[in-house]
Order: structure tokens, then C-alpha cells, then sequence
């Protein structure tokens, strides 16, 4: 079984300061502390609860770097979000991911609420958890030994929902309005995702408002949208890959469900 596990930074945005650290995590406690980026799969990062392009800021060293004109505003909450990808198999000499993307477990830390901070500031009360899961066959054969690997890669692209055009109360938007992470114009939405996610002025949607093609997307309920409200879309994509080292040894079938 394949099982993503979630771990998060949090902190206050103060001063106009760019820079953030494990010193200034709110609350402060082991749990809340900014993760090695190779140790995760993906990461997502969320200023007031809006979704920030992989281009606006860098995570090494310890440190959380805003890559931005402008700081965030004074007193917002800038939440760091890192998900790790833990593989397994029944076999007993299969090996699970390598060691160097493997997430280290968490003891109490997920049992943990965050506590109020003096100055009325709140943090999420929990941690909301996304798992994968990947399922394989039996080998035909006896004997040898079969590894698993499960990645996942993420992308968002933006665009403001007055580059849409409304049918009574649908609203659609092709493909080529939205840029990607970099700024650069997208062709056509990912054809091999997984999943995709939906975030409509910075407020993750219901997976049956929208639907999406590799040429636009349809929002329902979309007249009832601002014209200068960001549309996000978040697309996940994983990919399973098996090797086994006796070549008698049938590769076992690996699907994955998100």
C-alpha cells in the first residue's frame, strides 16, 4: 500500500520580511518546522489560504524564501505544505522506497492541535491527510524479490475568471488563458493526471462543479463569480514503476488510485 503523509509548516507573516525559519513557527514545536524539499515528494505553500505558484518561493537550508515583488501582508497566515509518498509490499523481500524520498514518521505530531497565540492569531485546529494507494498482483513464480516505486509530480496553472465567457450559468475557460508556475502560456491541460483540484478565489471547490477537458474547463454556478477572481487549478499526476530481480519472475500489475 502506498500512503501520502502530510506535513506542515506554519507561521505569521511579520515586518515585510521575506525569509521565514523554524524559529518562526506559530505555534512553536517540533511538528511545525520546515522539512527537507528532498525529502518530499511535492510541496505546496498557501498565503492567507491561497494557493502560491512553485515560482514564488523556494524552500532550502531551513529557510522559506518569498521570490515575490511584494512580502506577504503583515499578520496573514503562510502555511507549508509537504507531502511524502511511503511504498510497501506483502512480499517479504520486497524493498520499499529509497531511502533518500522516504518521509520520517511522526510520532504524537498528528494528534497535536494547534494552540491559539497571544495576540489572538489562530492555526488550523487539524491536519487534513491525502493518501494514494497502489495494489499489485501476485507474481506467476516463487523465489526472487520485487520493488515498487510509486512517484507523484504536481502542477498549477491560473488565470482570472474574466478570461472565461459565461453560458447561462456555466462558466467556461479554455486551456490557453491560464499560464503555468512560470508565467508561461499553457497549449492544453496535462492529458495523464491523476487528479485535478479546483480552487475558485483561493476556496478549494466540490469535485462535481466543475468538468474538465484537455481544452477548457466548465464551472457550474460560474455567473455567480467575480470577474477578478483567480481560478487554480492544481493537477496531480502518479506513476507506478516494478523491477524484480529473477527474470523468470513475472512483473506483478501495479494500479494506483488516488
Amino acid at each position: 500500500m502506498i500512503k501520502a503523509k502530510n506535513y506542515f509548516y506554519c507561521a505569521i507573516a511579520t515586518n515585510k520580511r521575506r525569509v521565514y525559519t523554524n524559529r518562526d513557527a506559530a505555534p512553536p514545536s517540533k511538528a511545525n518546522r520546515i522539512r527537507n524539499p528532498k525529502r518530499a515528494t511535492y510541496m505546496n505553500l498557501f498565503v492567507n489560504g491561497v494557493l502560491q505558484p512553485d515560482s514564488f518561493y523556494k524552500v532550502r537550508g531551513g529557510k522559506l524564501l518569498f521570490r515575490t515583488a511584494a512580502p506577504p501582508q503583515e499578520g496573514v497566515p503562510i502555511v507549508l505544505q509537504f507531502v511524502c509518498l511511503v511504498g510497501g509490499s506483502s512480499h517479504s523481500s520486497v524493498k520499499t522506497m529509497p531511502k533518500h524520498s522516504r518521509c520520517k514518521r511522526r510520532t504524537s505530531a498528528s494528534a497535536r492541535r494547534f494552540k491559539r497565540r497571544k495576540g489572538g492569531d489562530c492555526m488550523p485546529a487539524s491536519l487534513i491527510k491525502m493518501y494514494i494507494t497502489a495494489t499489485a498482483t501476485a507474481p506467476t513464480a516463487t523465489g526472487g524479490s520485487v520493488s515498487t516505486t510509486v512517484s507523484s509530480t504536481s502542477q498549477q496553472v491560473v488565470a482570472l475568471a474574466s478570461a472565461g465567457t459565461v453560458t447561462g450559468t456555466t462558466l467556461t475557460i479554455l486551456a490557453t488563458a491560464f499560464v503555468d508556475g512560470s508565467g508561461d502560456p499553457v497549449t492544453q491541460f496535462p492529458t495523464n493526471s491523476g487528479f485535478y483540484s479546483l480552487y475558485v478565489n483561493g476556496v478549494l471547490q466540490q469535485e462535481g462543479l466543475s468538468t474538465l477537458t484537455t481544452s477548457q474547463i466548465s464551472i457550474e454556478d460560474g455567473d455567480q463569480i467575480a470577474t477578478s477572481s483567480p481560478i487554480v487549478i492544481q493537477f496531480v499526476a502518479s506513476t507506478g514503476n516494478s523491477t524484480y530481480t529473477d527474470p523468470t519472475i513475472s512483473a506483478p500489475t501495479i494500479t494506483v488510485e488516488t
